[in-house]
């Protein structure tokens, strides 16, 4: 027996949430954010530490880590990759890091011409896609 998938209920024109927006990831309450704000500022002292805290914040407010501890630094210091101002200046600094374009011969201005055909918006989409990379407020993480 073959089922209409119109009558299963299921609306296939509605986007899936993207894990971390909004949606899936709501902003926590003023009580919950200052408390998280004053234990990793406690933490990033006691450690002795110079990672920055709005970094380990956005960290630990992604992975719903109300009481960082030392590990929880290790673990954000390890994944961190650092501050963009959008996805595409990530991608740019991903890019150039791993030297993407390095293996291809240069031309005049010391660019391959491949280069200037890239598109580097869907490119800096699909290093999200996967999930390999996520975004909180600016900080850019690895996932293990």
């Amino acid at each position: 027996m073959t089922q209409d998938c119109n009558n299963l209920g299921i609306d296939y024109l509605q986007p899936y949430p993207i894990v971390g927006d909004a949606l899936s990831n709501p902003p926590m309450n003023n009580e919950k954010h200052n408390a998280l704000e004053k234990a990793i500022e406690t933490l990033l002292t006691e450690e002795g530490s110079i990672f920055d805290a709005s970094a380990l914040f956005a960290y630990c407010e992604n992975m719903h880590i109300m009481t960082p501890d030392s590990t929880t630094l290790e673990s954000a210091e390890e994944v961190y990759v650092g501050e963009f101002s959008s996805r595409l200046n990530f991608a740019y600094e991903y890019a150039e890091n791993f030297d993407l374009f390095g293996c291809l011969p240069k031309s005049g201005r010391n660019t391959h011409p491949l280069e200037l055909y890239f598109d580097w918006d869907k490119w800096a989409n699909d290093l999200f896609i996967g999930g390999d990379i996520w975004e909180n407020n600016g900080h850019y993480f690895r996932n293990e």
